[in-house]
């Protein structure tokens, strides 16, 4: 004889079914409704409607489908497509609290401030794996701490595990934190190839080999000479970029063959001149 278990997943599954057809239902309802007071075609009527009901769905999953702990929330895309814009909010699915930490109890401020550093490391982690990225607003909101404790966790973070967790601020140049230009180099001048600089700071190869060329720019104008007012027009950097890319230069090459031999290593010939 069924359980009442059975029973229950019984009703369960006719109560999905019945929901699949009122939603199916309810399109072809709104495609008419277009069709007939908006004059548009039945094919593009339907996709319309099915395109917004895709977005609905992505945005709104089911509360089934979320776990305890679980939140939705729209973070900025990371996608780059030239017909897009690169800006454009992607819901993710991100975890706020295990259920571990949900039993368990915060007995002092340091133990807190452990479990604040794991959410930031999981929400920016979940977020990077879903093609979104968060800004300190976004974590201000989720955790409900202020921005300069943000801060200072995430540069925390990198400094013990030499890993620049996916921000706006890291991956799309958002915002004031565009120091992940100097750590790139300071990651390659320790003697890191482009591909372990890529897996810690959460960038493409190509995007770590351009941040190095930029600093090969600065390198050439300082071994030539050129006054701080014309690199800032001669590289676009910012004045702030410039000058901690000035002092790598004059801590890490401390003469004129320092400069040559790393240039010579990165393929770049010079010329003497006179």
């Amino acid at each position: 004889m069924p359980t009442h278990s059975r029973y229950s997943q019984v009703l369960l599954e006719l109560t999905y079914l019945l929901c699949d057809y009122i939603f199916q239902l309810l399109l072809f309802t709104i495609g008419q409704m277009v069709v007939e007071e908006w004059g548009l075609r039945p094919a593009q009527a339907q996709g319309m409607v099915e395109l917004v009901a895709r977005t609905y769905t992505r945005c709104c999953p089911r509360l089934e489908d979320l776990k305890p702990g679980q939140l939705v929330w729209l973070a900025l895309d990371t996608r780059k497509d030239r017909r897009t814009d690169p800006r454009l909010f992607q819901p993710v699915v991100l975890t706020l609290l295990t259920l571990e930490e949900q039993e368990s109890s915060l007995d002092s401020r340091t133990e807190l401030k452990r479990l604040k550093v794991r959410q930031i490391e999981r929400l920016t982690t979940e977020a990077w794996r879903q093609d979104g990225v968060l800004t300190s607003i976004d974590l201000e909101w989720i955790l409900g701490i202020p921005p300069a404790l943000i801060r200072e966790l995430l540069e925390a973070y990198q400094e013990r595990f030499g890993v620049l967790l996916p921000t706006a601020g890291t991956v799309l140049d958002m915002g004031r934190t565009l120091t992940h230009k100097t750590i790139v180099v300071k990651m390659a001048l320790s003697g890191l190839t482009t591909q372990e600089i890529a897996w810690r700071i959460y960038h493409t190869p190509e995007a770590v080999d351009n941040y190095l060329k930029l600093f090969d720019q600065v390198l050439l104008l300082r071994y030539y000479r050129v006054p701080f007012s014309a690199m800032l027009r001669a590289t676009g950097h910012s004045k702030k970029l410039l000058e901690e890319h000035l002092a790598l230069v004059e801590k890490h090459f401390p003469d004129e063959e320092a400069l040559e031999t790393y240039l010579g290593k990165r393929g770049i010939t010079l010329e003497k001149s006179g």
